[in-house]
């Protein structure tokens, strides 16, 4: 378990890329979770590796309709090697962000 404390925001300007973020709050913050948006590309997938050898948890979106659409996308190999404990899969049924589906990764 870990405590959620307010701690001061870190300010990133739109155009920094995600890995870029996540390692200068790696340095910077020694965060025990990052929360981020959005990966698909091979240099989140670095980010990843580095939050994960950091003890850092991560929570992230990944576009995908489906387990099979992540699978064969660059960040397949993340779900093979298991560095996800959870996928929640989200919809629109009732409003943005309705939880559809949980599964153990």
């Amino acid at each position: 378990s870990f405590r959620i404390t307010v701690s001061a925001r870190q300010a990133v300007p739109s155009r920094q890329a995600v890995p870029s973020r996540q390692a200068s709050s790696l340095r910077s913050m020694s965060p025990q979770v990052i929360i981020t948006d959005e990966m698909g590309k091979q240099e989140d997938i670095r980010a990843v590796w580095q939050c994960k050898n950091a003890g850092v948890s991560l929570i992230t979106s990944i576009h995908g309709s489906s387990r099979k659409d992540i699978e064969d996308s660059p960040l397949g190999q993340l779900l093979e090697k298991k560095v996800f404990k959870n996928i929640i899969y989200l919809s629109g049924e009732k409003g943005p962000g309705t939880v559809k589906e949980i599964q153990n990764a």
